[in-house]
C-alpha cells in the first residue's frame, strides 16, 4: 500500500487492523508526527515492510515483532532504544517459543541522534 506524498497528519486506531493483508506499508512523505499515530502504532504481524521515511517523527513508534524492515530516516528522532525495537529474546526462550524478533533492516540517517 503506497500513500506517499498525500500530506497525511494522522492514521486513526486499528486503522491498518481493517486490511490485513497488507505486508508493505509506505508512508513517505507526509506530514506524521507523534501525535498522529495510533497508540498501538504499527503493531499489526501482516506488515512486513514499514516506510516512514521524511515525517516529523521525534520517537520510534511500537511495532510488530514481524515486522522485517523499517525505514525512519529523515524525521526529528533524537534518540533510540534498540531494546524497544528488537528486544533481546534469551537463547531458551527463542528455543521455547520458536521465534524472536524479525526485524533486519533498520534505517535512521538523516535524524537528530546523539550518541
Amino acid at each position: 500500500l503506497f500513500l506517499d506524498n498525500n500530506s497525511i497528519e494522522g492514521i486513526p486506531e486499528n486503522y491498518f487492523n481493517v486490511i490485513p493483508k497488507v505486508a508493505f506499508l509506505r508512508l513517505n512523505h507526509n506530514k506524521l508526527s507523534d501525535a498522529g499515530l495510533p497508540s498501538s502504532g504499527f503493531d499489526v504481524s501482516s506488515i512486513l515492510d514499514l516506510q516512514l521515511s521524511h515525517n516529523q517523527l521525534t520517537k520510534v513508534p511500537r511495532i510488530s515483532a514481524h515486522l522485517q524492515h523499517l525505514h525512519l530516516d529523515h524525521n526529528k528522532i533524537k534518540n533510540v532504544n534498540v531494546s524497544v525495537i528488537c528486544p533481546p529474546i534469551l537463547p531458551a526462550e527463542r528455543d521455547f517459543f520458536g521465534y524472536g524478533p524479525h526485524l533486519r533492516y533498520l534505517r535512521l540517517d538523516g535524524n537528530e541522534i546523539k550518541p
